[in-house]
């Protein structure tokens, strides 16, 4: 009984990983006027993200998404094709990806095209606008403690008491 009582403390003791992955970069840079649409847009965050369940959306002001095909993820550089032939405009890039601990993070930045149409000239990104650190993205990450986790370690250490109780009456019974 004792050790219970031990694990149990132990359980709730334990401090919360609340820390998520957070953007440090965007490239076209948020607020950046830029020439010509990139081929791509990234976000550089602290840890390297999830690709599974990730998603970049690049609209412009009447609503199209401009992204073509899935996130891409290199190291800690998420990144999206675009479609050729954008308009001059601007544009919003709305963002969900999975942070390194599992847990979704979001947010958006925006950007302004100053000329028309997708370059196709083989320009890298990092030529159409440097990049910057971005204003504090927004986050509906739940973050916080892992309520999740103390649920089940509880509904385990109640299984365990009932296991021990029933084992304990059973030896009296003999």
């Amino acid at each position: 009984m004792v050790s219970l009582g031990v694990l149990f403390s132990l359980l709730l003791s334990a401090p919360a990983a609340s820390a998520h992955d957070s953007v440090e970069s965007t490239s076209p840079a948020n607020g950046a006027k830029i020439a010509s649409m990139p081929e791509q847009v990234s976000l550089t965050l602290n840890n390297t993200p999830a690709a599974i369940g990730s998603k970049i959306e690049v609209k412009d002001a009447s609503g199209t998404n401009w992204a073509s095909g899935e996130v891409s993820v290199l190291d800690k550089v998420a990144s999206e094709q675009l479609k050729p032939g954008a308009p001059a405009g601007q544009y919003t890039v709305n963002w969900r990806l999975v942070s390194s601990d599992g847990h979704p993070i979001d947010g958006s930045f925006s950007f302004t095209v100053t000329g028309g149409s997708t370059a196709t000239s083989g320009a890298t990104l990092g030529s159409a606008a440097p990049v910057s650190s971005p204003e504090p993205q927004s986050s509906t990450a739940t973050g916080g403690f892992p309520w999740l986790i103390v649920i089940v370690a509880g509904v385990a250490v109640l299984v365990l008491v009932a296991l021990f109780l029933v084992v304990r009456r059973l030896r009296k019974e003999q």
